[in-house]
């Protein structure tokens, strides 16, 4: 299994022009596959910190696709598309 983030460029809405870090990577140890399971996410960002983010666990019936939805204290935010390996 592979998390993927998805790329969520805010920056258009705010005034300042400084470019906040950006995600790399991103591990959840405690993923499990049931809608609105909770789990911790870590997250990698270009400036070389990892944060912990609170996550849920999402399931798009539409399109048949897991997702993550994780957020922490200071606005940080990703959102994580759930990749099957077969």
């Amino acid at each position: 299994m592979q998390f993927q983030i998805e790329p969520m460029d805010w920056q258009k809405r705010r005034t300042e022009k400084v470019k906040p870090p950006q995600p790399l990577s991103a591990e959840i140890p405690d993923f499990k596959f049931e809608q609105e399971a909770q789990c911790q996410v870590y997250v990698l960002y270009d400036d070389g910190q990892t944060r912990l983010l609170k996550g849920r666990v999402l399931f798009n019936e539409i399109k048949q696709l897991w997702r993550v939805s994780a957020i922490a204290n200071g606005g940080w935010s990703v959102y994580i598309n759930v990749v099957q390996s077969n």
